[in-house]
């Protein structure tokens, strides 16, 4: 609760050690991430930082969670680069977190481009982090672009990556979608598993297309794959 933290900080600060006075100012700035307060936060923050106390990592992705959730990262961090403030590695991954959870697939693609034209090398988490948020949000287009980056980042293709693009496309009910890239994994020799097959039956059901659906049902099981019940209400 913001209003009991501010209460204990006005309490107890002139009492608290000199070198624990920035450990103070950190809880309250974690109390208005925690509520999702990002103009307080940042208010919070930009006072922390007129009196000379560094705002720590981990209230720092508290922050940009807050700030995300608010809609508010992308122009905060517009703000930022602006002023000419770069961020190193470790804080980049944390605005991609905090685009992820946020469930913003577009923020988080977005940082994703920005990361590698800064010239940041880039692990196969990462990108499949931003696959996960376009999966939820039905953004296949954009999970196409981005396991093409990973891609030409020198990652391989894999199963667990289709299956997020096929995901992303599941919600759109557009198995069409899904169809180019089982022949990208055959191309890699790569076989389509239960998860991939779900996709395609519900993207298919979805539409309205029970042949279709129940085709794929029918060449998951041949294949001794298990479909989830629920793949194909």
């Amino acid at each position: 609760n913001v209003d009991e933290a501010l209460a204990i900080f006005a309490q107890v600060e002139e009492t608290w050690p000199e070198l624990q006075r920035g450990l103070l100012h950190d809880l309250v700035l974690r109390s208005y991430g925690n509520a999702a307060d990002f103009s307080g936060a940042a208010a919070w923050a930009a006072k922390m930082r007129s009196q000379g106390f560094s705002v720590e990592p981990e209230s720092l992705s508290v922050l940009l969670d807050a700030s995300a959730r608010a809609g508010k990262l992308n122009s905060w961090l517009e703000k930022g680069r602006a002023a000419g403030r770069k961020l190193g590695v470790e804080k980049c991954r944390s605005v991609m977190r905090a685009f992820v959870n946020a469930e913003d697939a577009r923020g988080a693609a977005d940082w994703l481009q920005y990361m590698l034209g800064e010239g940041f090398v880039l692990d196969e988490e990462m990108y499949s982090s931003v696959l996960s948020a376009c999966a939820l949000r039905g953004e296949a287009q954009l999970a196409e672009q981005t396991v093409q980056s990973m891609l030409e980042a020198g990652h391989p293709l894999r199963v667990s990556s289709v299956n997020l693009v096929a995901e992303a496309f599941a919600r759109l009910s557009n198995g069409t979608g899904i169809l180019p890239w089982l022949e990208r994994l055959a191309a890699e020799a790569l076989d389509p598993d239960a998860e991939t097959f779900g996709c395609l039956i519900r993207a298919y059901a979805g539409a309205g297309d029970s042949g279709l659906a129940e085709r794929w049902l029918s060449t998951s099981t041949q294949r001794g794959l298990k479909v989830g019940v629920d793949a194909h209400v």
